[in-house]
């Protein structure tokens, strides 16, 4: 019986770390002129770009996250939260994302801010009901949420802000 509470004990203190925020610090080669497509639930997603030809993913995964789904093949890099089939609790994951200044970006969350800088491809920002803010030179914009707010300070790209109930400030 001994046994048997040792080996339950020990499976419960491995599933632990899995229920607990898990750091994120990881980096994938990318296209400097890809999409980079990035999907989180809850939480925030900052997306800044820079001058490499990789995306950098660093902050926290929720607890009660499953993983972080990231890849990268030929042009496309996806950077995903993945949560359990049956999530009942699991907290909001904050990301850091950095990608080359030419990617297209593609974000969809539920309840996530998206903060989107320094991005010279087009941006495809939308969100439930986070706030999404834009800002930099972007080729073009479409950037959405329901019920939160929409901020863009594009210097001059053509595009399209919109809100079910949030203010848009363009």
């Amino acid at each position: 019986m001994r046994k048997l509470g040792s080996v339950l004990m020990a499976l419960a203190a491995a599933a632990m770390p899995a229920l607990a925020q898990q750091r994120v610090d990881e980096k994938r080669p990318a296209s400097k002129d890809g999409t980079v497509e990035i999907r989180n639930v809850a939480g925030s997603v900052k997306v800044t770009g820079w001058d490499r030809e990789e995306v950098s993913v660093t902050g926290t995964l929720g607890k009660g996250t499953e993983r972080l789904e990231f890849s990268s093949s030929g042009k496309r890099t996806l950077v995903k939260v993945v949560l359990p089939q049956t999530s009942h609790h699991v907290d909001g994951s904050d990301l850091e994302i950095k990608v080359p200044t030419a990617s297209t970006l593609d974000v969809e969350t539920v309840s996530a801010d998206i903060t989107a800088e320094k991005v010279s491809g087009a941006l495809k920002l939308e969100s439930v009901s986070g706030t999404v803010t834009a800002g930099g030179d972007p080729a073009k914009f479409d950037a959405r949420s329901v019920s939160g707010d929409v901020e863009i300070t594009a210097a001059s790209a053509p595009g399209r802000a919109k809100s079910v109930s949030g203010d848009v400030t363009l």
